[in-house]
């Protein structure tokens, strides 16, 4: 199997439990999954200039970074799953809680580099840009006050389009659809969620969301 082909795979996966996209930040391009997580907007030069992170931060983060590829990577292996287009449900169920677990360990790896002012501006720029999104993002849940029974159906959400980032990688694999294709499936897929979240969210909790963003920041699609 082509090397490069296993790693867009992992990639779909890996960047809609971290939201973290390596090739953003090397060619300035959205990326796969969430656009505006907190380890995918730390990649982006706009973000560390705003931040005034120091070379060691930015240092640090780059290591952050790549641990966060290779417990993907170890991940990936580690579930054993090679026909993404015919998983069980508990291969759906193991998939979610392998690489929920990556992604959380990468923006806790990430907070502790930050400083407070960069934290709380840069949770900003995420959940402005999120929007209902974030109510996914455990960063967030405890400010909105999202319940157990609001985590269990967005949990379930998550779940159903990491199926379908693998079913998309499973298809670059395989030859039948070109990386730029899966991005733009991928863009609407996270579109999608972030609408099913807003039908599970209360209108305080849209409000809060809202509250919450801080001063304007503008992103555009092909900064780096």
């Amino acid at each position: 199997m082509n090397a490069s082909k296993k790693i867009i795979a992992l990639l779909a996966i890996l960047t809609i439990a971290t939201g973290s996209v390596m090739a953003q930040g090397q060619r300035g391009r959205r990326g796969f999954g969430q656009p505006y997580a907190l380890s995918t907007l730390i990649n982006r030069d706009d973000v560390k200039e705003t931040l005034k992170l120091s070379d060691e931060q930015k240092a640090k983060l780059q290591d952050v970074m790549q641990k966060a590829m290779d417990r993907g990577r170890e991940a990936f292996q580690g579930l054993g799953i090679t026909d993404f287009r015919n998983m069980t449900d508990e291969d759906r169920k193991r998939m979610t809680k392998v690489f929920t677990t990556v992604g959380n360990e990468t923006v806790k790896d990430i907070m502790g580099v930050l400083n407070a002012d960069q934290l709380k501006r840069i949770k900003e720029i995420s959940i402005q840009h999120e929007g209902n999104g974030a109510a996914a993002d455990p960063v967030f849940q405890a400010d909105l006050g999202i319940t157990d029974d609001q985590k269990a159906k967005i949990a379930d959400l998550q779940q159903k389009m990491m199926s379908a980032a693998a079913e998309l990688g499973q298809k670059v694999r395989d030859g039948e659809m070109e990386r730029d294709a899966m991005q733009e499936a991928m863009k609407k897929n996270q579109d999608t969620l972030n609408i099913e979240i807003g039908k599970i969210l209360t209108e305080d909790q849209k409000t809060k969301i809202k509250s919450m963003s801080g001063a304007p920041f503008e992103i555009k699609d092909g900064t780096r």
